[in-house]
């Protein structure tokens, strides 16, 4: 049986399949209904891949904006991971590096020497 999340529903094999063209693809000659699996929110999952299949420009503008600050962070920083455990430490570490990447930026803009 599927997961608890994914609802089976059930087509018959009505009138309308009878004169179905597509009827062989679907049931075979002994089974007179056809279960079909899917997920609680399948619809909105279908509506976001139909919509990302038309959001190139999008994406790729977002890994331009998004993406910079973390591969810099990585390369020029050398900041590959987090050194302390904890979510509130964590977080701090992570608001002291922004900080630190947007001062640098500031400075680009500046003209000033970044070191």
């Amino acid at each position: 049986m599927p997961a608890a999340s994914v609802a089976p529903v059930t087509h018959r094999a009505a009138r309308a399949c009878a004169a179905c063209d597509l009827r062989a693809h679907c049931l075979t000659e002994r089974a007179s209904r056809r279960y079909i699996y899917r997920r609680e929110h399948e619809s909105v999952i279908e509506r976001h891949r139909a919509r990302m299949l038309h959001a190139t420009m999008m994406m790729q503008r977002r890994k331009e904006l998004a993406e910079h600050p973390f591969g810099a962070l990585k390369c020029r920083v050398g900041y590959r991971h987090f050194r302390v455990r904890g979510f509130n430490k964590v977080r701090g570490e992570w608001r002291l590096i922004a900080l630190c990447y947007n001062l640098m930026c500031l400075m680009n803009i500046l003209g000033l020497a970044v070191p």
